[in-house]
């Protein structure tokens, strides 16, 4: 069985003026000192519907058991119909993409 590294959720909020891509996520950190930043990748890929964001974890060196923490990202979307959302990491695991769901 391996152990889960990182996870992914894409939902768009049609309650205000204008929808609102909203994304949730988490990935295992091993360190007490940390940071994650996510931002909008440049360029995006090839394929409109998909957003691609980066997500940067900064870790300081520490002595921790890893532990799943959060991340999110939000984004109004005027016109733009996304369909997937895929989260690349500054650390060696693979992309996590989600499918975008009403919310």
């Amino acid at each position: 069985m391996s152990e889960q590294v990182a996870s992914l959720k894409a939902v768009v909020d049609n309650h205000g003026t204008k929808p609102v891509l909203k994304v949730s996520g988490s990935v295992l950190v091993h360190a007490s000192d940390f940071t994650i930043t996510v931002e909008e990748a440049v360029p995006q890929g090839f394929v409109p519907q998909e957003l691609i964001l980066d997500v940067t974890v900064d870790q300081r060196p520490s002595p921790m058991k890893g532990v799943m923490q959060p991340f999110s990202f939000s984004k109004v979307i005027g016109d733009i119909d996304y369909q997937s959302v895929r989260a690349r990491f500054n650390l060696e695991i693979e992309d996590v993409v989600a499918s975008v769901e009403p919310a």
